[in-house]
């Protein structure tokens, strides 16, 4: 059941940014947070009551669910990593290193081409 695991991970993420906020800024409204975690939460109850009674009936669903959720996992995760890169450049401005960014986008890349 992906449409499960994507909104469980989507939801992880977000407790995570609600309990550990990225450094020196807000980067998410914490409202919208919650929210979101809201709508995740139904979608989950609404997964584990019709899947099992009209599985096949909610395939289509599922699967838009669970790319919604994954993209919406890309969007955040890309929100945060440009956060890091920018306090990285101001770092690396300051302390004249300016190979920190590319050891960032490096470790971005392998991710995604391992995941």
């Amino acid at each position: 059941m992906a449409a499960y695991a994507s909104l469980l991970s989507l939801g992880h993420i977000l407790d995570q940014l609600l309990e550990h906020p990225p450094r020196q800024r807000d980067v998410f409204d914490r409202a919208q947070i919650v929210s979101l975690l809201e709508i995740i939460t139904f979608l989950r109850d609404f997964l584990e009551d019709y899947s099992l009674t009209r599985g096949g009936e909610i395939e289509g669903l599922e699967g838009r669910i669970a790319g919604s959720a994954y993209a919406a996992e890309d969007i955040i995760e890309s929100r945060v990593v440009d956060q890091i890169l920018e306090d990285s450049e101001a770092e690396d401005s300051a302390l004249e290193f300016p190979t920190k960014r590319w050891y960032m986008r490096l470790i971005i890349s392998l991710r995604h081409f391992v995941s």
